[in-house]
């Protein structure tokens, strides 16, 4: 919901020099004077100036623990808003399947511990994700980070189609909650195990369809 649009080429925002685009939308790997990497977003002045939209920042801003991917500088009120959160080198998930294929059996508990506590610390500041899919898991060499929550997080492009990894009252209209994220979270293990979620592939309004209509497919 959250529009960006930038008229001029951009160098730098606050303290990071904007390295290169990441994922468009306004976001960029940001480079620190120590050299520090970070995913930096730019705002447009307008929706950093929205109430809601700060409320937002405000509650991103106090998720911490070692499985989401904080926010650790922000300015809203600059001449260019921007807020950064850490950068993490690794894939995404859904990068991983696909170049990979399923995960190792013996790593799926330690992945799902990793998205739970993540989750947990993302409930615990009055967030609720709304769109834990493969795409929004990056894979650190010390475990896995949940992404994509707020306005704050990278919203990385998905490799694997989201819709199959809502929860079915989302489908339907209904707002999410944290119930929600964790029917997400199991979905997200399933295609881990498996190469696919619990929908199979197909189109968006196919998977759609599938996760209102059919049973999940857990072979």
């Amino acid at each position: 919901e959250w529009g960006f649009r930038v008229v001029v080429p951009l160098t730098s925002a606050g303290p990071y020099q904007l390295a290169e685009p990441l994922g468009g939308n306004g976001l960029f790997v940001g480079l620190a004077q120590d050299g520090e990497r970070a995913v930096v977003r730019v705002i447009e002045p307008g929706l950093a100036a929205d109430p809601r939209f700060r409320a937002e920042v405000a509650a991103a801003r106090r998720v911490s623990g070692a499985f989401t991917t904080p926010v650790i500088a922000a300015n809203l009120d600059a001449d260019l808003p921007w807020l950064a959160t850490a950068y993490v080198a690794g894939p995404t998930l859904a990068e991983a399947v696909r170049d990979r294929g399923p995960a190792p059996a013996a790593s799926l508990p330690l992945l799902a511990a990793g998205l739970a506590s993540g989750l947990l610390a993302i409930h615990d500041a009055g967030l609720v994700h709304g769109d834990l899919n493969p795409s929004n898991v990056l894979l650190a060499e010390d475990g896995p980070r949940v992404t994509g929550f707020g306005v704050g997080a990278p919203v990385l492009a998905p490799g694997v189609f989201a819709a199959g990894f809502l929860a079915p009252g989302q489908a339907l209209g209904q707002d999410a909650g944290p119930a929600s994220d964790v029917f997400s979270l199991a979905a997200v293990v399933v295609c881990a195990a498996g190469g696919l979620g619990p929908c199979g592939a197909g189109s968006s309004a196919l998977l759609m369809y599938r996760l209102v209509n059919s049973a999940p497919d857990l072979s």
